[in-house]
């Protein structure tokens, strides 16, 4: 385990990541289900909504029987120069979601085809620039729900293999974040409680790290929190046991941060016990052998070579990089009152150069207390972790431990962004 594990359902990526950044292919770790696959969703692409609310969905996940399908595209929250609202209705019939930019097809739907007004979801453009991209709509013959992507082979499949009419393309969106943007947030109503999920893909341009997770929430957590670029759905696999089915095991290491996954218990012990690694638990479940419908997903391994150079291959300048990796507790995440606890937080120099001695400052809800711990200097690649112990517990509520590194600037970088982290927890 020289260093990043890089999962993909893709011949063609597996096979460039060999050839061009140095990793060294680790065959098969598991089959899944490809994103245009009919088995995604039995019915066809199933009913949607859209919203840039992170809360509404969150919502409808946890309590409406919808599934996050992850960021759709991106808007605006506000209108701004060049830009129109688009207006968010929702059927008495059969619930689908219903956008337009056209005030006449807002007001026929709600007068004619039982819609009711759900106001202005977001704004967009009704003009194409060099920016921005089509929102596609389709509407399901079987169903009469619609559809959004700007996917021209997600609309193309939909069409061709699912029994979606072409309605064009009904406005113009960006599918990179940008100024002023935000997130347009895609999410479908599960018909089957056992539906497969999406599994989103992250990468962490700082360490190397390619992080997958089934959770939206989590996948924006690691954009928002850790550096981390979201790149999308990876592939469709379950987040409960069924039948036929095995858990796909998650761990992470300590030192660098690399997320690891197998369906190999053995493994995963063995990467705990002996490698620096952490059990999170089950990251999802998946096929462990070749099944009808399901596509390989390709295990990748980079080399140590690696971990000195830049994606173009040139050489980084030579520099210690600072950065947190993970936060834990121990022995629960979930301290009762008056109960001793651990906190520790990894951390590791992903840079190039020795950074030399520094100081590291942790600190309790802003300042009620702190301890300063000073650091010996860590070699590229070199990890380590610190921790603070609460004997004696803390009171009910919630609590946060920020974890400041090189507080007193002693290491030359390109960043400081990477050098804060935080543990939140509660006592209850």
């Amino acid at each position: 385990m020289a260093g990043d594990h890089f999962y993909t359902i893709s011949a063609a990526e597996r096979d460039a990541a060999v050839q061009n950044s140095n990793y060294k292919s680790e065959g098969t770790a598991c089959w899944v289900i490809a994103p245009d696959s009919p088995l995604v969703n039995p019915r066809g692409l199933g009913e949607h909504f859209y919203t840039t609310s992170a809360s509404e969905r969150d919502n409808a996940v946890a309590n409406v029987g919808y599934l996050s399908e992850g960021v759709s595209c991106f808007v605006l929250e506000s209108q701004l120069f060049g830009s129109v609202p688009l207006y968010r209705m929702v059927s008495g019939i059969n619930g689908d979601h219903f956008y337009t930019i056209s005030a006449a097809e807002r007001d026929n739907a709600i007068a004619n085809l039982n819609y009711t007004s759900e106001g202005v979801a977001c704004y967009v453009f009704d003009i194409k620039t060099a920016e921005n991209s089509p929102l596609f709509r389709l509407l399901s013959k079987n169903t009469g729900e619609h559809f959004y992507t700007t996917s021209v082979l997600e609309r193309d499949n939909a069409i061709a293999n699912l029994n979606y009419a072409d309605e064009g393309t009904k406005c113009f969106v960006y599918t990179a974040p940008r100024p002023n943007a935000v997130a347009f947030h895609r999410l479908v109503r599960a018909s089957d409680p056992q539906a497969p999920v999406p599994l989103f893909r992250a990468y962490n341009p700082n360490n190397g790290d390619h992080f997958y997770t089934t959770s939206a929430v989590e996948a924006d957590f690691a954009v928002q929190r850790y550096g981390y670029r979201g790149e999308g759905k990876a592939c469709y696999v379950y987040d409960k046991p069924r039948g036929g089915v095995t858990p796909f095991y998650r761990c992470v290491s300590t030192k660098i941060g690399d997320h690891f996954y197998t369906t190999d218990l053995a493994e995963r012990d063995n990467a705990v016990a002996a490698l620096g690694y952490r059990d999170e638990g089950v990251a999802c479940y998946v096929y462990a052998n070749q099944t009808q419908g399901f596509v390989p997903l390709y295990r990748l391994v980079q080399t140590a070579a690696a971990a000195a150079r830049i994606p173009d291959g040139r050489p980084q300048v030579q520099r210690a990089e600072l950065t947190w990796l993970n936060t834990w507790i121990q022995p629960t995440q979930f301290p009762k009152p008056g109960q001793a606890f651990v906190v520790y937080f990894s951390l590791a120099n992903i840079g190039n150069k020795a950074s030399g001695p520094f100081k590291i400052r942790l600190e309790l809800d802003g300042g009620a207390s702190r301890t300063d711990i000073a650091a010996p200097g860590y070699n590229p690649g070199q990890g380590d972790y610190v921790y603070w112990q609460f004997p004696y517990g803390l009171g009910v509520g919630h609590h946060y431990v920020y974890a400041y590194l090189d507080i007193l600037n002693q290491v030359p970088e390109s960043s400081k962004a990477n050098n804060i982290s935080y543990s939140g927890f509660g006592v209850s």
